[in-house]
């Protein structure tokens, strides 16, 4: 990597902010293989003392340059292969430092698939709009001059086809200009709006919907021009005006034209939208009667009359009519229908599953139905909703931007004020802004905003997996652990300070009064026979029921003891329960004890526990399904390694799932490790590491130091300290007139004093049942972080263990920038 960018290093160290005499080393260190946890920890002489996030962010940064690089190579090799690449045109390329400024000067040397400007260049008429563009037309009569391009085998049988096909061309050229392209690009950035409306309420289109600008009268949006008025360009063929300029072709009617084609439209609408009356229309089928005469035969229209209706009208006799008869009769018709007529309400329909859903749907996403908001201020978390939204095809997503302020800006920098063919080039320009560069850049900057958007979800969900792994664990004490549940009762798992399984049963919350008296007492008897001092409750469902339940208990059957009850997020336990490490490490019970198990084991370690679970299933992130899973499971899994080797392992203890994440180490070396430990008994020194099979040095260099072994042969085996380093290590000690075996026994002595104090202090006390609900947002932003590690071992907190292992919620540890506070330790489970 290093000899790839060589020259680059101020890139990356003006886009991490770090001095190019950090930068240099620590890409040099990645280079020959060193991980990144190896480099923060054991060569901060070299880096300069450059966390674990610091150096990450500097190897992000260097592959993307190192991708930038190749990328340049690629794109100078293809225009030389076109015999297209000079000397100015590669220093370009190579000064390049951004992907959308490279892509832009590679843009006309790209090759293309059959658009109507390539159409238009295989019909031989780039040399005619090199002319135009360049003022130069040959004889100076564009008319004459676009007869000499018309030829019917070529489908180009008039001279508007001709022009049609250079406008094509022109408009294509002006769009592959590397300075208009990023002009345009800023301001179309800085004027973008996305507006939101639901799928069917969408209003019709309009011709300018896709560009936000003016097309040809009577052009379909969307559709390539047919004909000579749809083209963005001159007329000719007699068209051309007094001074042998040609005309405007971009089929834009005038003023008066467009004002009269709209009144007649107006007064067609109005005469469309009449109802029908009652004495022209068939009230069967609503139609006038003319339309239906016209359409019938003689018979047909015999047919259609009522029997005897031409006898009736014969022979009835004519009476005079009485006025006052008359009048009644009126009285009578006006009483009636002032009376109101009762309408049978319509039977309702019942929804179907898809419309149900589609309404919960809208539902959710009211708040954005015809929302309009500026492209720069949307929220990250927004953006991914409205692409969720989007993806559900429940709503209508829509970018526009400021296309005039385009138009003007591109004028201004491409077209010359005398250009005798100015009009032309305007709409060519137009054209090209509507139909090439719009589209582009709408895509482009919802990629973009897209991007950014997955980014921060990604770096929040990092942030809060951080803060959940790093939780102190309880050490010292025995668990009895239960997964709430009514219909199949609740599993209950008595665990001792290891999290290997002494007891299991089964408990009924719900039911007959025997059955939970029953488990009442199955609880007490529980916590007697195997003396366990804390109940771990799952938060799932049923869990206040539970925990009502052992608050009775520990009040009345164990009012004397000190034990309490905790409630722990259970996320990713039923994810465990049925995982393929779950079976492996407990094979003998049911998912749902499993689920128990690893409730009260990410009680006692939550490291060591949490580590078995694909992160993304904990829970703890925001839209973490709208987020490319590639990067999210690669930001996830760094996260995990980060906290694994900022804690250090117990090679003697830690589980495979565990291992896997020490620096050097994969899941193939650390199935191996654990295996050799099982069959050879645990690991008395580090160097014995070198007997697994296909751990070799440079694995060993890189994993060693994040290995410790407790009660070994070496005491400095038990520290941080490299073994690169022991000798270095015994001369200091030799210099302090100690020796390494005296550190050893101090070692030893603090360990059983500090575990001994924190047995005393930390040990749980009996709480009241209302308070171990869940702790509110601002309670977990403002809790005291627990104290920093000691070497080798993790502290117990000593703030309420309710309070230290029930669930936050995302927002809360969102906004929460003061990181956990950091536990060390070893593997407490074997």
């Amino acid at each position: 990597m290093a000899t790839t960018i060589g020259n680059e290093l101020d890139q990356v160290a003006h886009a991490t902010g770090l001095p190019v005499v950090r930068v240099e080393p620590t890409i040099r260190l990645l280079e020959e293989g060193n991980t990144v946890p190896f480099i923060a920890r054991y060569r901060k002489d070299q880096t300069g003392g450059l966390d674990d996030d610091q150096v990450r962010l500097i190897q992000r940064h260097a592959v993307r340059l190192k991708a930038l690089m190749e990328r340049k190579q690629t794109i100078l090799k293809a225009i030389q292969s076109q015999g297209k690449l000079t000397d100015a045109l590669a220093e370009r390329v190579n000064g390049s430092r951004s992907w959308r400024s490279l892509e832009d000067l590679y843009l006309p040397y790209k090759p293309k698939k059959r658009t109507l400007a390539e159409v238009a260049r295989r019909r031989g008429l780039e040399p005619l709009a090199e002319e135009i563009l360049t003022a130069q037309v040959l004889g100076g009569d564009l008319d004459q001059r676009l007869t000499d391009f018309v030829t019917a085998d070529n489908g180009l049988p008039l001279n508007a086809d001709v022009l049609l096909g250079v406008g094509h061309l022109l408009a294509e050229g002006f769009i592959e200009r590397a300075d208009l392209r990023s002009q345009l690009r800023k301001i179309y950035r800085d004027t973008a709006e996305l507006t939101c409306r639901f799928v069917a309420n969408r209003p019709p289109r309009s011709p300018a919907d896709d560009s936000g600008l003016p097309v040809a009268h009577g052009a379909q949006p969307g559709s390539e021009p047919a004909s000579s008025e749809a083209t963005p360009g001159p007329k000719s063929s007699g068209a051309a005006d007094a001074d042998g300029e040609c005309a405007n072709l971009s089929a834009a009617t005038s003023p008066n034209d467009a004002t009269e084609q709209t009144q007649h439209a107006a007064v067609a609408g109005e005469q469309d939208n009449l109802p029908a009356t009652p004495d022209d229309s068939d009230p069967a089928r609503g139609q006038p009667l003319s339309a239906k005469i016209e359409g019938q035969s003689a018979d047909e229209l015999a047919r259609d009359r009522p029997p005897n209706a031409d006898q009736t009208d014969q022979d009835q006799p004519h009476k005079p009519v009485d006025s006052t008869a008359a009048s009644d009769v009126t009285e009578q018709r006006s009483a009636t229908a002032e009376k109101p007529v009762p309408i049978a309400s319509p039977k309702t329909k019942r929804l179907t599953k898809k419309e149900q859903k589609r309404r919960k749907l809208e539902a959710a996403y009211k708040d954005y139905d015809g929302s309009r908001q500026r492209i720069t201020k949307m929220p990250p978390y927004r953006v991914l909703a409205i692409n969720r939204g989007e993806r559900a095809k429940v709503l209508s997503v829509k970018l526009a931007g400021d296309t005039e302020r385009m138009l003007d800006a591109a004028e201004s920098l491409v077209l010359p004020a005398e250009h005798p063919y100015r009009d032309f080039l305007k709409n060519c320009l137009r054209d090209a802004i509507a139909r090439l560069l719009v589209p582009s850049l709408e895509r482009e900057l919802r990629r973009e905003i897209t991007e950014m958007a997955e980014e921060h979800a990604v770096q929040v969900f990092a942030r809060n997996l951080r803060k959940l792994l790093l939780q102190p664990p309880v050490r010292d004490s025995r668990v009895l652990a239960i997964a709430p549940g009514f219909k199949s009762g609740c599993a209950v798992a008595a665990l001792d300070e290891f999290g290997e399984v002494l007891a299991r049963d089964k408990i009924f919350l719900v039911g007959k009064k025997e059955q939970r008296d029953q488990g009442r007492q199955k609880v007490a008897k529980l916590i007697h026979e195997h003396r366990l001092s804390i109940v771990a409750i799952g938060n799932g469902t049923a869990c206040r029921e539970v925990e009502q339940l052992v608050a009775d208990v520990i009040g009345a059957e164990l009012k004397d003891s000190a034990t309490t009850f905790v409630v722990v997020n259970e996320a990713g336990a039923s994810v465990y329960s049925t995982s393929q490490v779950g079976r492996e490490e407990l094979p003998d019970y049911d998912p749902v004890l499993r689920g128990a198990i690893s409730i009260g084991r990410r009680l006692l370690d939550p490291l060591s526990e949490l580590v078995k679970i694909n992160p993304a299933n904990i829970g703890v992130g925001l839209y973490q399904h709208d987020v490319k899973a590639k990067h999210l499971r690669e930001s996830l899994d760094a996260v995990v390694e980060s906290c694994v080797n900022y804690v250090g392992v117990d090679v003697n203890t830690a589980s495979p799932s565990l291992l896997r994440y020490v620096s050097g180490l994969n899941q193939l070396t650390a199935r191996r490790l654990y295996e050799y430990r099982r069959e050879h008994g645990p690991f008395r020194n580090r160097q014995e590491f070198k007997r697994v099979t296909n751990l070799g040095d440079a694995t060993f260099v890189q994993s060693a130091g994040f290995l410790r072994i407790t009660d070994g042969g070496e005491p400095l085996d038990a520290t941080w300290v490299h073994p690169e380093s022991y000798e270095l290590a015994g001369r200091v000690m030799g210099h302090l007139d100690s020796s390494v075996a005296e550190l050893g026994g101090a070692l030893r002595t603090s360990a059983t004093t500090d575990g001994a104090a924190t047995e005393a202090s930390t040990q749980p006390k009996a709480m009241e049942s209302d308070s171990v609900t869940e702790p509110t947002q601002d309670a977990i932003a403002d809790s005291d972080a627990p104290a920093a590690p000691v070497s080798g071992e993790r502290t117990q907190s000593t703030s309420p263990v309710a309070e230290s292992h029930t669930q936050p919620t995302q927002d809360a540890i969102a906004d929460s920038d003061a990181p956990a506070a950091p536990v060390s330790g070893e593997r407490t489970q074997s």
